[in-house]
């Protein structure tokens, strides 16, 4: 192949498959998974954020920054993120965040790893998000069965 075809900018189904056509990995993208204040979408790049996440999930796609021109061809993504996390840890990356789609720390992950001793024992995973001056905004909240691992 000497060039990759067009995509649709709206919706596709992106496919990497071997010569045989072994696929490796697939990707349904759609316009709904860009940066929601953008006032075009024309010419911007979806990036996935971290290759650690599963491709499937909306939460790991993000808008390219307008800082890296929104799109990074053969380059990092402006939005990657590289992250570990230990066994019974949660881990807040970055500490601060600012969803304004400049290309620093515009996406804002919870990363956890929770086992517990009990079969039966599930525990609740909740966030309250806030805006700059602390004023309550929503709650997000999920039952985590044991020995869940997952990102938020």
């Amino acid at each position: 192949m000497n060039s990759f075809p067009p995509l649709n900018d709206n919706d596709g189904i992106v496919v990497l498959a071997t010569k045989g056509q072994t696929i490796i990995d697939n990707f349904h993208y759609y316009e709904g998974l860009h940066y929601p204040l953008l006032n075009s979408t024309d010419g911007v790049s979806l990036e996935r954020i971290s290759f650690d996440r599963p491709t499937d999930d909306a939460t790991n796609w993000h808008s390219a920054s307008e800082t890296a021109g929104f799109a990074t061809p053969a380059y990092q993504n402006s939005q990657f993120m590289n992250y570990t996390n230990e066994k019974d840890n949660i881990t807040i990356l970055p500490e601060i965040f600012s969803p304004d789609n400049d290309g620093y720390n515009d996406v804002l992950n919870i990363i956890f790893s929770l086992t517990f001793q009990d079969t039966w024992l599930t525990s609740r995973f909740m966030i309250r998000e806030v805006d700059w001056y602390a004023i309550w905004l929503k709650t997000n909240c999920w039952e985590l069965p044991e020995a869940f691992p997952g990102m938020a």
